[in-house]
């Protein structure tokens, strides 16, 4: 009978995470939308013409047929460099560089279960955008990597109506991630990290024991902006060696604390900020908050709709707040 209700109680579990994953897809895919069309109504292009382009120049970007996983998404990250003139620096700032590129916007918000570290909302006929986990928004290496893997899944999948949950780089461990979030992952981290840019940083550093690698992981944390938990794995596959996985562990618990900081600026997000009584989902809070703020204020929108649009009626004083930080040359990236 305990074994019962147990499988019972366990079947409800996975019902119910199911049944908030989907309607979480459903509120952050219209979310998108929505912004999209609010700034179309207000005539702000910015995001439209950057992604417009973006996607004319990811178009020329051709890969060899039959390349395994991971060769495809270092191959991707190569090409992609090359197109645009990046050459092997490190990137300071990526989720600022996609912003001003590809018009690409990122939300911090809570998602639905805990091995999914993003949710990403990326179509050839819409401004691309990214959610991210809190935690993993508040972390400069693994924001970054979350929002390159996101690219990475768009361009070697060629999806034009793409969305989707992504799961955190380490899903390779438990054998839950498909061949094309492998090839993504893989984009993202010669894409952070090229392959002869972190043998330069790494060759000092003895690889055959735990404190060597500890200290080459550390590098590439430090000089790429890297996750710990891909640069483990990265380190390893930029020198054609098999990673040392009996030290993982070990070596992760260790420098997890190095991902708060780095020689690259930091790209991270500020927790959404909502004043006690206000309660509306954080994708809709500051950023875009302000756009609707913005609707008000220019006469494109009424008062009113900001209830539906913002998901609360409760607003009180804080949409007045919002109104009287706006003027109506505000754009749509100007207060992060």
């Amino acid at each position: 009978m305990v074994a019962l209700k147990t499988h019972v109680h366990d079947n409800n579990k996975a019902l119910w995470s199911s049944f908030y994953a989907r309607a979480r897809t459903t509120d952050l895919t219209f979310h998108a939308a929505l912004m999209a069309r609010l700034e179309a109504t207000l005539g702000e292009a910015t995001r439209a013409n950057c992604w417009r382009a973006g996607v004319r120049r990811l178009n020329r970007i051709k890969l060899a047929p039959r390349l395994i996983p991971w060769q495809q998404g270092q191959t991707a990250a190569e090409v992609f460099r090359a197109e645009w003139q990046m050459g092997e620096s490190p990137i300071p700032t990526l989720l600022g560089l996609f912003r001003e590129r590809f018009g690409w916007a990122t939300f911090s918000t809570d998602l639905c279960k805990s091995e999914y570290d993003s949710f990403h909302v990326v179509k050839a006929s819409a401004p691309p955008t990214s959610y991210l986990d809190p935690e993993v928004a508040r972390t400069h290496g693994p924001a970054r990597f979350a929002v390159a893997k996101a690219l990475g899944m768009y361009l070697l999948s060629r999806v034009n109506d793409g969305r989707w949950f992504s799961r955190r780089p380490d899903s390779y461990l438990t054998g839950e991630a498909t061949e094309t979030e492998q090839a993504a992952n893989s984009f993202a981290a010669y894409l952070l990290a090229p392959q002869h840019a972190v043998r330069d940083a790494t060759r000092n550093f003895s690889r055959r024991d735990r404190q060597g690698y500890q200290e080459a992981v550390r590098a590439t944390v430090d000089n790429f902006g890297m996750s710990v938990s891909a640069s483990f794995v990265h380190v390893a596959n930029c020198h054609q060696e098999e990673p040392p996985f009996h030290w993982r562990d070990l070596i992760i618990g260790d420098l997890r604390h190095t991902e708060q900081v780095s020689r690259v600026t930091c790209d991270t997000l500020a927790d959404p900020v909502l004043p006690s009584g206000v309660n509306i989902p954080l994708e809709r809070a500051d950023v875009f908050a302000r756009l609707v703020a913005r609707g008000i204020a220019t006469g494109v929108l009424a008062k009113n709709d900001a209830s539906e649009l913002l998901g609360s009626s409760n607003l009180g004083d804080w949409l007045e707040l919002k109104l009287s930080e706006m003027t109506p040359t505000r754009s749509w990236h100007s207060a992060e």
